[in-house]
């Protein structure tokens, strides 16, 4: 019974990457309006917050205060809470 738990993870899990991989940016806001993200920039620091709009060349966050990351700057984005990944650079 174990096994077919994992076997069962490890599709889902397969399957969740295969979709979110085509995922583009311009896709961004229906997709995480109102949900809280975190984000991973190219130099590893990670900021997690709110996600309120992304433009053609930045995403923006609300951590307290509001949060603009470079679109160049971004390495990878998840939706907290979830294991489906959001973007990846």
């Amino acid at each position: 019974m174990m096994r077919v738990g994992v076997v069962l993870a490890m599709i889902c899990g397969v399957g969740n990457s295969i979709q979110a991989a085509a995922l583009h940016w311009d896709e961004l806001p229906k997709l995480l309006r109102g949900q809280s993200v975190e984000v991973t920039t190219l130099q590893a620091v990670t900021h997690k917050g709110r996600f309120v709009k992304a433009s053609a060349d930045a995403i923006v966050l609300k951590e307290g205060k509001e949060v603009e990351i470079p679109r160049s700057a971004v390495s990878s984005m998840f939706r907290v809470g979830r294991d489906v990944l959001a973007f990846r650079a």
